[in-house]
C-alpha cells in the first residue's frame, strides 16, 4: 500500500554524539576551592557516559574542575568523580544549569543504576520510583 508511507521523522536537535537520558538522582559538587569541603547539593537532570548536567543553587566557572559524588538513594548507588564545567546558565528560579565533562567514562552499570528512578516526558510525567 503506497498510501502508508510515512515520512522520515526529525532530525534530532541535540547533536550530542552519546544521547543523555534526563535524571533525578542526586548529584553533589565538591570545588577545589571549597576548604571546608562542603559540597553544593544539586539534582542530575541529564547523564551520558561522558558528561552530566546538573542543577545547583550556586554558579560555578567554565572550565573549573570539580568532583562530584552522584547519588540514587534508591538503587544504593553512590559513585564519585570527577570532571571539568563546560557551560553554566541560570534559569528564571535562581538556580544555575551546569554541563560537566567527565575524566572518566561512567560504566554501563553505573550509567544504568543513575538512570533509574527517570521521569518520562510522554504520557506518564511521573517517576516510577518517586
Amino acid at each position: 500500500m503506497a498510501n502508508d508511507i510515512h515520512p522520515p521523522p526529525e532530525p534530532d536537535p541535540d547533536k550530542r554524539q552519546i544521547p543523555r537520558a534526563t535524571g533525578n538522582a542526586q548529584a553533589i559538587v565538591y570545588r577545589d576551592s571549597d576548604v571546608m569541603r562542603l559540597g553544593l547539593k544539586g539534582i542530575l537532570k541529564d547523564i551520558s557516559p561522558t558528561g552530566l548536567g546538573i542543577v545547583i543553587p550556586e554558579s560555578l566557572n567554565v572550565n573549573e574542575h570539580i568532583k562530584l559524588a552522584l547519588i540514587n538513594e534508591i538503587q544504593r548507588i553512590n559513585i564519585d568523580t570527577r570532571g571539568v564545567v563546560r557551560h553554566v546558565s541560570s534559569d528564571d528560579n535562581g538556580q544555575f544549569q551546569v554541563g560537566v565533562e567527565l575524566f572518566t567514562r561512567l560504566a554501563p552499570l553505573d550509567l544504568s543504576l543513575l538512570k533509574m528512578g527517570i521521569k518520562s516526558e510522554g504520557n506518564n510525567p511521573e517517576s516510577t520510583w518517586f
